[in-house]
């Protein structure tokens, strides 16, 4: 059984500190979604967050550092766009796809010569990697392709039963949805993973530096070099189907569903177009929340407690407007739905 740790207790805590020393990989809260953490520079470490997952190598992991200095040995070189964004965004949920250096792992960045490098925003993870003095390599805290945790109770249901340590209690997942994605590439500031920081965000920094902001939607497959995690047709699933259902699509949509089908939608005004476009009034449904923040912190949540639920056979997704976070949550809706 993991141990639950509490990060107040320093006898606690110096028992997740001494595991990761060891190489043993613990589950540590951040502000978008619990990571499974280990040190980015042990091979022994990294060996066992993707057996622990049951995750295979061809995915690549982020690196979570305390800043701008940590970050730079694992860069060839930080450029000055690059260099730009971790001073505008970090801490906080911006992963930026770097050129590796020889001291990162090819076990780390399935083979891509570019490093995911970010500065977690939560408490409870800086002062681990402070007190480590090291950056520490954290995919999402669950079992390959399955629905991210956003509580320490998700974690012990995922990765208990496979040998898991410890998890850190860090309470509920701030934001709930993970990180974006992003590369510099010429005049371009690319999103490879739209995520828990929104693109308006990006789009004012890209503006204010004569860069285009271009969002570059990867569907790959095993056979292609991945830069950055989140990036497979399949992912962040329940066991349960999910069926995203485009604007384009709903009328169709509505007419194949029955009272053991849930419905979900972002927020109330997803529920009246789709009442508009034919949906009954007496069909089973979730709202996540009043705005698309909301919505993000509650998603995985929503989604664990669909699959939970034995009144339910199929998720319906209702496809959310691109505004603040809907293009994230679209992104993780479609995975689950692997469409």
């Amino acid at each position: 059984m993991a141990l639950v740790v509490d990060p107040q207790q320093s006898a606690q805590r110096q028992w997740a500190l001494d595991f990761l020393r060891a190489d043993r990989p613990v589950a540590l809260p951040t502000e978008t979604v619990y990571g499974l953490a280990g040190r980015v520079f042990s091979d022994l470490a990294l060996s066992r967050i993707f057996a622990l997952k049951a995750r295979p190598h061809f995915d690549p992991l982020i690196a979570h550092v305390s800043g701008i200095e940590m970050a730079r040995p694992l860069c060839t070189a930080l450029d000055g766009i690059e260099e730009a964004l971790m001073r505008a965004f970090w801490p906080g949920p911006l992963t930026i796809l770097c050129q590796k250096s020889a001291r990162v792992s090819e076990l780390c960045t399935a083979g891509s010569p570019l490093v995911a490098l970010r500065a977690p925003a939560h408490e409870v993870f800086a002062s681990i990697i402070a007190e480590l003095g090291e950056p520490l390599a954290a995919p999402s805290a669950n079992r390959f392709q399955g629905i991210s945790p956003t509580a320490y109770r998700h974690v012990l249901q995922e990765l208990g039963p496979h040998g898991l340590d410890a998890v850190v209690d860090g309470g509920d997942c701030r934001l709930g949805i993970e990180s974006t994605v992003v590369r510099v590439s010429g005049n371009s500031l690319q999103v490879l993973r739209p995520g828990a920081l929104p693109l308006e965000s990006l789009r004012d920094f890209a503006a204010t530096r004569g860069l285009a902001l271009e969002h570059v939607s990867s569907v790959l497959d095993e056979r292609s070099m991945q830069h950055a995690p989140g990036q497979l047709a399949k992912h962040y699933s329940p066991t349960k189907p999910v069926r995203y259902v485009d604007r384009e699509w709903t009328s169709r949509a509505w007419s194949e569903m029955t009272s053991q089908d849930l419905c979900l939608f972002v927020d109330e005004g997803d529920l009246r177009t789709a009442r508009e476009c034919g949906l009954s009034s007496t069909q089973p449904h979730v709202v996540l929340g009043a705005n698309s923040t909301e919505a993000a912190s509650v998603l995985f949540r929503t989604l664990r407690a669909f699959d939970a639920d034995a009144r339910y056979a199929t998720l319906f997704a209702f496809a959310p407007s691109n505004e603040g976070l809907g293009l994230a949550i679209a992104d993780r809706l479609r995975r689950a739905a692997g469409s």
